[in-house]
């Protein structure tokens, strides 16, 4: 596996007593240091060095004589831009990191040079190794001190890698549904306890994708009671800090889409009581649905969501997950609401709140089944040419019928 370290050098260089894991090493440059000090396994391939035209006559000489015979490969980037050019800056270090015969992984040593380089530096690496999808996998700043007043440790900066990755993981989980991301960093920890975890988390985001209300809400309370503290080890094992905060990120989607408790017992479903505090957890999804662009998934439970709404109505809770004693009654009641508000005559007799529900029950049952069946009809559902469905959708979305209903965001 070849690896690239990424150094800025500056301009008089001194002599150091370098630190690194209980091991030491004289060295005037920190990058050498480093050379030295890493296992052989870890040790890197390619060193580019970034460098003013003052750098470039001093330490990088250095640099390049010290390593002769050593088998890295070493490269002089020469900067030479006014160091308050940013963008200039940027450039140059995405562009010394070859695209063609790029590295399995890159390392930063932010130790010589402008302090503002090395946060720079830092940032333009970040943003490489996920265009490229190259593992970032070392950060190292040394602790400068002159020989005769002690070592100078190398500080490991891993916290500067992994946090970014479980924030981003986290935004994603909780704005878009996918714990792909998150999943993997989790099973990177390599244990039995890490691998559950993100099994379990891959789990609840394909009950959020499916809009699966149930198996999430089942899920959500499962994790959020059992792997708090797991998650706060995995995280602590790769260097993340602020463990605390980053678990908040995670449960307030656990905490939304979930049941309060785990149902425990087998068959765990039929404890689900039909309320209208659990139709609001329901369609908290609903909501979340429509605000992600997952149309489809949407409307196919708007529709159950109704007509669970309506088995309440009913008073037929008690079976309400069942097809035959419950669910086809009440959709067919719904059915034959929509056709009487649809009647001239007959819809006459009906209430403006019935006539709303039979409106509101014939335009959602149509377009959730022209998604359904993805498209396979006349009507056009996306791009030009939609302005039906999408006029149908609004409708939908902002009926009387639907706002009245106890819905997040809309109660």
């Amino acid at each position: 596996m070849s690896s690239l370290l990424v150094t800025v050098l500056g301009t008089n260089s001194k002599p150091a007593r370098y630190t690194l894991d209980g091991r030491s090493v004289e060295a005037t440059l920190a990058p050498l240091a480093l050379v030295r000090l890493l296992p052989e396994d870890r040790r890197p391939s390619r060193i580019v060095a970034l460098c003013t035209a003052e750098a470039k006559a001093q330490s990088w000489r250095l640099l390049e004589q010290a390593l002769v015979g050593s088998g890295i490969d070493v490269k002089v980037v020469e900067i030479g831009v006014d160091p308050t050019d940013v963008t200039s800056f940027l450039r140059i270090v995405t562009t010394a990191i070859p695209a063609e015969g790029a590295p399995d992984g890159l390392m930063i040593d932010a130790t010589h040079g402008f302090r503002h380089y090395a946060v720079l530096t830092y940032l333009a690496i970040q943003y490489v190794s996920v265009l490229r999808g190259i593992e970032l996998r070392n950060a190292f700043y040394g602790l400068w001190r002159p020989l005769e007043e002690g070592p100078s440790p190398f500080l490991d900066l891993r916290a500067l890698l992994v946090l970014p990755e479980w924030i981003h993981a986290l935004r994603v989980f909780g704005d878009a549904g996918d714990a792909s991301r998150l999943g993997r960093l989790i099973e990177s920890d390599g244990d039995q306890a890490a691998r559950a975890m993100a099994r379990e988390l891959r789990q609840i985001s394909e009950a959020r994708e499916a809009g699966l209300p149930l198996e999430l809400g089942q899920t959500s309370a499962s994790f959020r009671e059992a792997r708090k503290r797991p998650f706060k080890r995995a995280l602590g094992a790769q260097g993340a800090l602020l463990g605390d905060e980053l678990w908040q990120r995670l449960e307030e989607p656990l905490r939304r889409f979930g049941f309060d408790a785990q149902n425990q017992s087998q068959g765990w479903k039929k404890q689900v009581t039909l309320n209208l505090d659990e139709l609001k957890r329901q369609a908290a999804l609903v909501d979340d649905l429509l605000d992600r662009g997952s149309i489809a998934v949407a409307l196919g439970l708007m529709n159950e969501w109704t007509v669970s709404r309506t088995i309440l109505q009913m008073g037929k809770q008690g079976s309400w997950l069942d097809y035959h004693s419950a669910r086809r009654a009440a959709a067919a009641a719904l059915g034959a609401l929509g056709e009487l508000a649809r009647d001239q005559d007959l819809g006459k007799g009906l209430t403006e709140g019935q006539r709303g529900l039979g409106r509101f029950w014939h335009d959602l049952s149509h377009l959730r089944n022209a998604f359904h069946h993805h498209g396979m009809r006349p009507q056009v559902l996306v791009g030009a040419g939609a302005d039906d469905a999408r006029s149908k959708l609004d409708a939908v979305r902002d009926s009387p019928s639907r706002s009245r209903s106890p819905q997040t965001g809309c109660s």
